[in-house]
């Protein structure tokens, strides 16, 4: 994934709540990325997060991460229920994806990711698909 202006990879990461964040330890430790806008299910609980992990990030409420500049990756932690539009909404707005969890609610709304990611060829979309097999990464 190529960087914007040989910067820090600036990440926007959402969440259900600041505890959903477990990707946050391996991130701090790269000198190459830095989480720079945060979204939890409330305001309250970005603000928590922010000040005990990443001060100078943003906060923003779901939904409205594209209102955020700048980013690069948007890193989906959100219910199931939200998967979709918040990748359809990144990917719109020039952003990479990485979606854990579940992709999508149903079929229709999976395929219609896919089909997104097929628009935009030249952006990462990674969707992380937990199973009864274990986990399997599904990339475009």
């Amino acid at each position: 994934m190529a960087q914007k202006n040989n910067h820090k990879l600036r990440i926007g990461s959402s969440a259900r709540a600041y505890r959903s964040h477990p990707h946050l330890p391996a991130i701090k430790k790269e000198s190459d990325a830095e989480i720079v806008a945060v979204s939890n299910s409330t305001y309250e609980s970005s603000e928590q997060f922010c000040k005990e992990h990443c001060p100078g990030a943003t906060r923003w409420r779901i939904g409205r991460s594209l209102a955020v500049p700048d980013l690069d990756i948007i890193w989906i932690g959100t219910p199931p229920y939200m998967h979709s539009a918040v990748t359809i909404s990144a990917l719109e707005a020039g952003q990479h994806v990485f979606c854990q969890a579940r992709m999508a609610m149903d079929l229709a709304e999976a395929e219609e990711m896919l089909a997104t990611t097929k628009r935009f060829p030249e952006l990462v979309t990674m969707l992380w698909s937990t199973g009864r097999s274990g986990c399997a990464p599904l990339c475009s």
